[in-house]
């Protein structure tokens, strides 16, 4: 495994064409994939905290209602950081450069 974190991903940029070309392969292949998971993930999050919170409003069952009690707050600090890593931008690269002007001059 450390061998392979030693080896470049990516060859040398030679020129405009292959940095542009980079760019959209990391915003499509990585960007917005994580995205999409991250989304995903909050959604499955909320809707297992809801499931539980409903389990543990229809019974009387102190057994049945210790184990979601024990485990939502867990699941609402996982949506927090959901939360937090949609907010940002995870690939601010590909939003800060305009890569049509660069090198037009």
């Amino acid at each position: 495994m450390a061998r392979f974190l030693q080896q470049r991903i990516i060859p040398d940029v030679e020129n405009l064409e292959t940095a542009m070309k980079i760019v959209r392969d990391v915003e499509l292949a990585y960007h917005r994939t994580i995205e999409e998971n991250i989304s995903y993930w909050w959604a499955v999050e909320e809707d297992i905290i809801a499931s539980y919170t409903k389990l543990m409003n229809q019974t009387d069952n102190e057994r049945v209602k210790a184990t979601p009690s024990k485990i939502i707050p867990d699941l609402k600090n996982h949506v927090e950081v959901l939360e937090s890593l949609a907010a940002q931008d995870l690939c601010p690269v590909t939003h800060s450069v305009s890569w049509t002007s660069v090198g037009t001059d």
